[in-house]
């Protein structure tokens, strides 16, 4: 017979599992103290039934053109095996961060050569309301952003000989499929592609060996390439006007809450950050380390710096009408930062272990009080709000629900306002789909109001009837004090 073979688990990799568990159960534990907002309610639009696969292409082509389609395509088959709540909506999303999570973490040890920065790695990962609120808990691409950013930036860093690891056979296919699939979820994953595939020309350069230029240029190319053919049919098809985009131009404070947003959205956690990395920088400059673990710091702080140096470029001096500077969209330097911040402690507590002489892992999970302590002392507010947004959208359709619960759905027609623009119909329209017609009620535009007649009462949305209905359509009718417009007898 054959031995069996044994596995061995560290203490750290165990409480990283377990950490993923208790992140995974606060999540879901709380999806029934969220709703959704009004481009959540656009995604809604898109993938709904009986919207085919290629009406969603369509609509990616000529009316989102500020946004790529692999997420909802990805959404448009899970929306049609699960029910349609909050929580089932939203689940992929908790396995693509922590896909992402794990992922790196186990990148750290091949780094490190054991497991205690990718617990901190971990930690703040999971310890994150930023990463719970706008990337876990949106129906929107930021979490599958992450997850590709993570795994293209695994492959990435094998690939650099600098950081001392061999990139294993078969992983080029990897990369370059990981690179596709980043550069179509979001336009910040085709602007980190093309930043990966010039880092990597450069150090080629510079190194003057190593593989050749076209095993580069052969790696980035089918994904660029078609992403670029992909950007120029939708500007060629597009049916929106968007040369003027809405973000205005970032000042220190936007700066600052940018930075803040990558960090955990914790002020004072992003404070004792900033401390941490000059302190590690000291440390470094004096110890005179060299290690496999600071020149990955070294790498990550660079793809982090370069992004940020990009977008305030195009936003300030290129396109002042219409910058990029969104918070939500530096979610594809997360995994990078974050792994810097880890890496950064765990030198640190390394240094200070070799000095006194102590257990490293000991001191490892000692660094983690003060961040717990920050955490504690100024972010209980931002958990809080993280797990429990509740919007405005939700509270309307659920007005119609608590109010006509005793009436036959079939009686009440919601009557959805004139959309503004192309993006307001479908956002208005996903609300429609997701709070009302899902459950039952009838719902049309205004342009088909003659159905109202044909109801005894009535409800509308938006509720502003001076700004978004012709009040001459409730002839007839008189408004009750539950907010619905009833037939006169």
């Amino acid at each position: 017979m054959s031995a069996k073979k044994s596995y061995k688990y560290s203490a750290e990799s165990i409480i990283i599992m377990v950490l993923a568990v208790i992140f995974m159960i606060s999540v879901v534990t709380h999806y029934q103290d969220y709703t959704f907002w009004y481009d959540e309610l656009c995604t809604i639009s898109f993938v709904r039934l009986p919207r085919s696969l290629g009406e969603l292409m369509h609509i990616f082509l000529t009316d989102e053109v500020t946004n790529l389609p692999l997420y909802d395509v990805i959404l448009w088959f899970w929306y049609r095996i699960v029910p349609h709540t909050e929580g089932f909506l939203l689940f992929p999303n908790l396995i693509f961060y922590i896909t992402g999570v794990l992922g790196l973490t186990g990148l750290l040890k091949k780094v490190t050569g054991n497991d205690r920065a990718g617990l901190i790695f971990t930690f703040l990962a999971f310890a994150n309301p930023f990463a719970v609120k706008s990337v876990i808990n949106e129906l929107r691409a930021y979490a599958l952003l992450y997850m590709f950013a993570s795994l293209t930036l695994m492959n990435f860093i094998q690939r650099i000989p600098e950081i001392g690891l061999k990139e294993e056979a078969g992983k080029r296919v990897a990369f370059s499929l990981s690179l596709l699939a980043l550069s179509f979820t979001h336009f910040f994953g085709v602007l980190f592609a093309a930043e990966l595939f010039a880092v990597e020309l450069l150090l080629r350069i510079r190194r003057k060996k190593g593989r050749r230029f076209t095993e580069i240029i052969g790696v980035y190319l089918i994904p660029l390439v078609c992403c670029g053919i992909w950007v120029m049919c939708a500007m060629s098809m597009k049916r929106r006007n968007i040369e003027s985009f809405w973000v205005d131009v970032p000042g220190i404070k936007e700066i600052f809450g940018a930075v803040n947003s990558v960090c955990g959205h914790i002020p004072a956690l992003t404070v004792f950050i900033g401390l941490v990395m000059i302190a590690y920088v000291i440390f470094v400059l004096i110890t005179k380390r060299k290690s496999a673990d600071v020149s990955l710091a070294v790498m990550l702080s660079a793809l982090v710096a370069l992004i940020f140096a990009a977008v305030l470029t195009y936003s300030i001096v290129i396109s002042k009408s219409g910058g990029l500077f969104v918070q939500r969209y530096f979610t594809v330097i997360m995994p990078a930062l974050q792994m810097t911040e880890a890496l950064a402690i765990y030198a640190l507590a390394e240094g200070i272990a070799d000095k006194t002489k102590k257990n490293p892992r000991m001191v490892s999970l000692i660094s983690l009080i003060p961040v717990i302590c920050v955490m504690t002392a100024g972010g209980i507010k931002e958990f809080k709000y993280a797990y429990t947004e509740y919007i405005a959208d939700g509270e309307d359709a659920e007005d119609i629900h608590d109010e006509e619960v005793d009436v036959d759905k079939s009686e009440v027609l919601v009557i959805l306002g004139r959309p503004s623009d192309i993006i307001d119909q479908y956002g208005r329209d996903g609300w429609a789909e997701f709070y009302l017609r899902d459950r039952g009620y009838r719902t049309v535009w205004e342009e088909d109001a003659a159905l109202l007649k044909t109801y005894d009462r009535v409800a509308v949305y938006p509720v502003d009837l001076d700004e978004d209905l012709d009040p001459a359509l409730f002839e007839g009718y008189t408004e009750g004090p539950d907010g619905f417009w009833k037939r006169e007898k």
